[in-house]
């Protein structure tokens, strides 16, 4: 393996990561005492190439045993590592269930956060009426009665727009407001499953 402890640049640069992770083993995305967060396990091994500490900063938090397929992260580093070769880097000492799908350069002065234009989240129905052991990780299981989804996507409109969601502010968050734009409310089916999507500039 490349050592990558010399020759170090004074000039730091910042790369952005494409993450995917499986969340069932995690407590979420942000680091936190006493559970094993993915912020974490990532700056575990980011410490571990630089031998000092590193902090990931993600786009957004997942919450617990929540699956990410495109969350998106930046970090800062004065290692002469090219961009593309982080990804590769890092999957090789990162766990099973964290993969770094993309790795790219990026401005100093762009943020992972709060350079972010849109979040998307999907939630996943699976309508038959026995379980399957390969998407129950992935899936909430309803098969009682059947969904209509042209009622469901009806009923999702009324979110699309702007909306002041101060009731649903978590204190401390850093936020300065609580206006959320919804731009996308949508739900579709692709047997056996039924999907749920939402967009928005953020979520609180």
């Amino acid at each position: 393996m490349t050592n990558y402890k010399q020759p170090i640049n004074n000039h730091q640069s910042r790369v952005a990561l494409v993450i995917q992770y499986l969340g069932t083993h995690f407590y979420g995305w942000q680091r936190q005492p006493h559970h094993r967060s993915v912020q974490e396990e990532i700056e575990k091994v980011l410490s571990q190439v630089h031998q000092k500490s590193v902090t990931l900063y993600g786009a957004g938090r997942t919450d617990t045993g929540v699956h990410a397929a495109a969350q998106v992260a930046h970090f800062n580093t004065n290692l002469p590592i090219p961009a593309h070769r982080w990804a590769a880097l890092l999957n090789s000492r990162l766990p099973d269930d964290i993969l770094i799908r993309a790795t790219a350069p990026v401005p100093s002065d762009w943020h992972s956060r709060f350079s972010a234009t849109w979040r998307r989240y999907r939630y996943t129905i699976y309508t038959d009426a026995l379980p399957n052991l390969f998407v129950r990780p992935f899936s909430w299981h309803y098969y009682q009665a059947p969904l209509n989804e042209s009622l469901i996507q009806e009923a999702l409109q009324p979110l699309i727009g702007r909306h002041h969601l101060a009731a649903f502010h978590r204190a401390n968050s850093g936020r300065t407001h609580s206006w959320v734009d919804v731009m996308v409310a949508e739900c579709y089916r692709k047997e056996p499953f039924i999907h749920i999507e939402i967009q928005a500039n953020g979520f609180l």
